[in-house]
């Protein structure tokens, strides 16, 4: 039991911080960022101001604006994903992302939250499965020493 609140403590974390931004910018800063398909990367913004705010990659990646409020929160601030980057092929994009007004706000690149998903439901499966698991264990071990300590007995008895 105590193994699967492990692994679903660490599959949780785990994924968070992989969708959390690893780097992050300032508004009107132009930054070479180094983008994956396969990571599903984002941009995210710090939450709690409101913002309008504006980004443009270059080459042949696209930003899709993200809908559904998502925020994510791992040892700093709380941050709110706002959009997906479509890149073509891995490679090294310039990316700049501006406000409308001054305001204590960072951009930043993380990975989006369906993808680490799968860390997390991984999680959750590890802490049903293996209790589950042990526990199956615990009972087939029962029985067989059950059955064994019959046979023993039966022999002493047939023996003696």
């Amino acid at each position: 039991m105590i193994a699967g609140v492990v692994l679903f403590g660490t599959g949780l974390t785990g994924g968070l911080g992989d969708a959390a931004p690893s780097r992050s910018f300032a508004p009107g800063e132009t930054v070479t960022l180094t983008l994956d398909p396969a990571d599903k990367p984002a941009i995210y913004l710090t939450r709690g101001t409101q913002v309008n705010w504006e980004c443009r990659i270059d080459g042949n990646a696209k930003l899709v604006k993200a809908t559904g409020g998502q925020t994510v929160q791992i040892n700093g601030p709380q941050w709110e994903l706002i959009a997906l980057v479509n890149a073509p092929a891995k490679g090294d994009y310039k990316v700049t992302c501006t406000i409308d007004e001054q305001a204590d706000t960072r951009f930043g690149l993380g990975r989006d939250l369906t993808i680490v998903a799968g860390g997390v439901l991984g999680g959750a499966a590890a802490l049903i499965i293996v209790p589950s698991a042990g526990f199956v264990v615990a009972v087939i071990w029962t029985i067989v020493i059950v059955v064994r300590r019959n046979n023993h007995r039966r022999r002493l008895t047939t023996a003696g």
